[in-house]
């Protein structure tokens, strides 16, 4: 019988066996249950009753958890489960129970839910408290299921970082990384440090780690790398890290002292160049690049450096003297730290005729003095050959380029002299086509007579030679080829030498026979004339010289040629040398032009604006010989420099401030402080603007009458005229290119072989590598996009990312010009090349209005006579009917000081080394004997430079000069100043004899 609570019946069953299995009873209720025996329905007494429930299956509880919340808390969750569909009312128990202690067992019944949790009161400290959930059933009091236990560590203390981190350089890229230690519980887990040191630049790292009880670390780091340097404290406990970082530490590491370099070799040796190759070093440095010094064996304390990127492992010297002994060394610089020089190597030029003929680098054989319809005056740099042996012949390959022939045919013949003559001479009178030979020179050798005494060698001196001026240079046994030229006609012009078995031809020279100049090649001369010109005329201040020119015109020279003897040379003073100083100068300082023989007097200068119908023939007659008007003019125009910086009170108070003098690389090119760029870096910044050698050239529109100077637009400045960017203010370099949203920039320094102090390229030379700069708080990063070579020029497309605005970087184009030494005078035809496709750039792009920047040197004589040529364009494009060029100078000079123009400082000769000054900041400045030294000026010939000779302004009359000075005196001076081939211009008695060639190198 089963009874309930009550003592009703709740279900009554019969079994014959010892067990009864009773069905459908009632669940998680006290139920009671008693048998008796019946026989024959006679019952029997019942037996005791028991108390019995009916449970479900046990209880599992799951995904027991305890964490830390708060230092004085934690959080016990569970999640209950049963395995049947029902449960019968229970609860549970939960007994929190510290280890470390005897306190008695915290214990927590809570009713039973799908998901249940119980916030305990902990120590703090690292203590360990056991947890225990078990299920109860509600109505017996009984465990159902299994207990559930996890243990856990309370909140440990606060976890501090390293303090006081110190770096300590010991040698190379190793470093000592100290700090202090970081107290900790012991019992909290277990504790560690780890030692970071994050490249600033990409995102490598090195990670090392300490144990807990040490303070310092030695790590090995790449050298001349800049590094963020902290260090960590690391706590992990109950599988759960902690992490605290130190304060960071900036480091560059050190760089040993470089390994010499090895193998060093002349691989190549020519007349006029020789090519050197070495082994790279095993360990290249980023930070490292090379120094190379060059230096003759004749003349030693007068050293050539040339520093080379690390990827370098040859380099060619060029312009060197045939048959001469250079010596050379080289050695690794990293970040100041210089390695030994590599073993001297020591290497003569070679002297055969086709070295120094055929390889004529950079200083021509033969150039186009001047241009005339019918003739061509050369410079023959014969003195070049002296050294070849042998040499019995010199003759003038000429051929006309007629037709679609645009380039000279090859040798067309091998055969000896005068041989070879003949047969040229002979094919161009029957066929009227082809080129032909005219003698310059020959070996005189007299039948029957004895010739044992001619020498081996000749003592060849330059010479100018008429080319289409028939009888110079004929001889009664040859037919007289020295025919006219035709006006209008492109020639091909090579010297060609006789020695011995050898015929070596020199590299073809294209010229033009004069026809009537445009107006727009007029123009670029005259600005190009004008700029040259001051250049020299405040030399000449400078240095108290006097302008004086020669004797005679070009024609007297001639005259000798005519009365020469066949044209030959001996050793000694030349018949056809210019007048030295002393026979052409024999008037007082005084007299200047004015006193001398046929001369023409120039009117005072008047108004300098020119139409443009009459602006051909004006500059046609300011290239006289004798014609003073431009030396007139400039005087004019550098008084007007003084009286205008009067009038507007122009000043370079902040460029003349002690912090910025050092960002200088010239005194005498300041900008002024009315229209200097500041440099404003992050807008956040309390900081005003700092100083940068740089100045905004306003727009100069053309006179709209004669009378009228050139207007200056306020409003617009389409150019920034700047010095060279120094490794010290290339960062502020590139925020100006940004600040200012600037599209291209002009570089016209340095030139292919000029050293230029400080000065290193200033964008990436690889697609892979950027450069990266700072300009104050700001970071700058400088990538290479695009990069092509034409003609004279290189054309690159550059990025610049700005740390204010990483998200949009600024693109700028740049055109180098390569071939302007500040020394000398531009390619014409390169500079056109330039010129042409800058300006298709500009009037191309979208952004038409941003400035383009500007800069040489110092940011005055070059940059000057640029922006000059491209402002005189645009009149000349927009139709202007009215030219100053003089006026425009005027105004750039407003803009910025000695603009189109260069000082040469002349300081007194000091023993000892040379204190820099404020006119020579820096001791690569010549330093002279404060005497007149001479003027050389470029004059004549310029516009049929411009217009027809690729080869470039290579055409000028020489004026004479005063006081020739000693060679001992001065020699090596103006080896610094690529000054020419001493050993040319001596005369008889030691002195300078200034030649043609050299009279690009002291104007500027």
């Amino acid at each position: 019988m089963v009874y309930d609570d009550s003592g009703r019946i709740l279900r009554s069953e019969q079994s014959t066996n010892q067990q009864l299995r009773i069905q459908r009873l009632p669940t998680c209720t006290h139920l009671l249950v008693g048998v008796r025996a019946r026989v024959d329905n006679i019952k029997g007494p019942e037996s005791e009753l028991k108390e019995f429930v009916i449970n479900e299956l046990q209880i599992v509880v799951e995904d027991l958890m305890v964490e830390n919340v708060g230092d004085n808390y934690q959080k016990v969750t569970w999640k209950p489960t049963s395995a049947g569909s029902y449960a019968c009312p229970r609860y549970y128990r939960v007994t929190q129970t510290r280890v470390e202690s005897n306190d008695q067992p915290t214990v927590v019944k809570l009713q039973a839910a799908e998901k249940t949790e119980l916030i305990f009161s902990t120590h703090p400290g690292c203590n360990t408290y056991t947890y225990e959930v078990v299920p109860i059933e509600e109505s017996s009091g009984e465990t159902r299921g299994t207990p559930a236990n996890l243990t856990r560590k309370s909140q440990p203390p606060k976890l501090h970082a390293p303090t006081g981190v110190a770096v300590e350089q010991q040698y190379g890229g190793v470093v000592k990384i100290s700090w202090k230690r970081v107290s900790h519980e012991r019992s909290c887990g277990e504790f560690e440090y780890a030692v970071y040191a994050n490249k600033t630049m990409g995102t490598d790292y090195t990670r090392v780690p300490a144990a807990a009880t040490q303070t310092e670390k030695i790590v090995k780091l790449e050298q001349c790398t800049e590094y963020i340097v902290y260090v960590e404290s690391i706590r992990t406990m109950d599988n759960i890290t902690e992490r605290v970082q130190s304060d960071a530490v900036r480091l560059r590491t050190k760089v040993e002292k470089p390994a010499p370099v090895a193998s060093l070799a002349v691989t190549e040796s020519k007349a006029t160049s020789q090519k050197l190759t070495w082994d790279a070093p095993t360990n290249q440095l980023k930070c490292a690049w090379y120094e190379l010094v060059k230096e003759k064996a004749s003349n030693p304390g007068h050293p050539v450096v040339v520093h080379l990127d690390l990827v370098d492992t040859s380099y060619e010297f060029q312009q060197l003297t045939p048959g001469t002994t250079y010596k050379y060394k080289i050695r690794v610089v990293a970040d100041g730290v210089a390695g030994d020089y590599s073993a001297e190597v020591v290497q003569a030029t070679h002297t055969s005729a086709e070295d120094v003929i055929v390889d004529e680098g950079d200083s021509p054989l033969m150039v186009i003095s001047s241009v005339d319809l019918r003739t061509v005056s050369l410079k023959l740099e014969l003195s070049t050959i002296n050294m070849v042996t042998a040499v019995h012949a010199v003759t003038l390959v000429v051929q006309p380029l007629l037709g679609s022939s645009q380039k000279p045919s090859h040798a067309y013949n091998n055969t000896a002299f005068p041989n070879s003559l003949h047969e040229a001479w002979n094919r161009k009178i029957s066929s009227g086509m082809g080129p032909w030979e005219v003698l310059v020179w020959q070996q005189r050798i007299q039948p029957g007579v004895n010739n044992s005494n001619i020498p081996e060698k000749h003592t060849f001196t330059d010479i100018l030679f008429q080319l289409g001026q028939y009888g110079v240079g004929c001889d009664t046994s040859l037919p007289c080829t020295n025919i006219p030229l035709l006006p209008g006609t492109r020639y091909s012009v090579q010297l060609k030498v006789y020695a011995g078995e050898n015929i070596v031809e020199s590299p073809p020279h294209l010229v033009t026979t004069r026809t009537d100049l445009s107006a727009l090649s007029s123009l670029m001369a005259y600005i190009v004339l004008i700029s040259f010109l001051g250049i020299g005329l405040l030399v000449a201040e400078n240095a108290g010289f006097h302008i004086f020119p020669f004797s005679g015109p070009p024609e007297v020279e001639l005259e000798k040629y005519k009365h020469a003897s066949n044209f030959e040379m001996s050793a000694g003073q030349s018949t056809y040398d210019r007048p030295t100083a002393t026979e052409a100068i024999a008037q007082e300082e005084t007299e200047q032009f004015a006193a001398i023989p046929g001369a023409k007097q120039s009117a005072a200068p008047k108004t300098t604006s020119i139409g443009i119908d009459e602006l051909s023939a004006y500059l046609q007659e300011c290239l006289q010989p004798h014609n003073s008007f431009l030396v007139d003019q400039f005087n004019s125009l550098r008084k007007t420099d003084v009286d205008t910086g009067a009038q507007h009170a122009l000043s370079t108070s902040l460029a003349m401030q002690p912090e910025n003098v050092e960002l200088n690389r010239s005194m005498d090119a300041l900008p002024y402080d009315q229209n200097l760029v500041l440099v404003q870096g992050d807008a956040s910044s309390l900081e005003e603007g700092r100083y940068i050698n740089a100045s905004y050239i306003f727009d100069i529109a053309p006179p709209s009458e004669p009378s009228e100077p050139p207007a200056v637009d306020l409003n617009c400045t389409p150019y920034i005229a700047t010095q060279a960017p120094s490794p010290g203010t290339a960062g502020d370099f590139w925020q100006m290119v940004f600040e200012q949203k600037v599209n291209s920039i002009v570089q016209l320094a340095p030139s292919l072989g000029e050293f230029i102090p400080d000065f290193d390229a200033y964008w990436p030379t690889t697609f892979d590598d950027a450069k990266t700069y700072t300009s104050g708080t700001v970071e700058l990063q400088i990538y290479l996009l695009s990069e092509s070579a034409h003609s004279g020029y290189m054309r690159r497309k550059l990025s610049v990312t700005s740390s204010v605005d990483p998200d949009n970087p600024h693109e700028v184009t740049q055109f180098q010009l390569l071939n302007w030494p500040e020394q000398g005078v531009p390619d014409s035809q390169e500079f056109r090349f330039m010129l042409t496709a800058y300006r298709v750039f500009k009037f191309t792009e979208t952004t038409l209005n941003s400035p383009t920047v500007v800069h040489c040197n110092n940011g005055i004589g070059r940059t000057g006579t640029f922006i000059a040529a491209d402002i005189i364009k645009n009149h000349l494009e927009e139709g202007a009917e009215f030219i100053d060029i003089a006026g425009v100078v005027e105004q750039l000079r407003e803009c910025r000081m000695n603009m189109v123009q260069k000082n040469l400082c002349v300081q007194p000769r000091q023993v000892g080394p040379v204190t820099p000054t404020a006119c020579s900041p820096r001791q690569n400045v010549v330093t002279v004997q404060r005497k007149p030294l001479g003027l050389v000026l470029f004059v004549a010939a310029l516009l049929i430079s411009l217009q027809y000779e690729p080869h470039g302004l290579e055409a000028w009359s020489i004026y004479a000069y005063r006081n020739t000075i000693s060679i001992n005196e001065y020699l090596g001076h103006f080896n610094s100043l690529y000054l020419c081939q001493t050993n040319k211009y001596l005369n008889n008695n030691g002195q300078f004899r200034m030649k043609g060639s050299c009279a690009g190198h002291l104007t500027d």
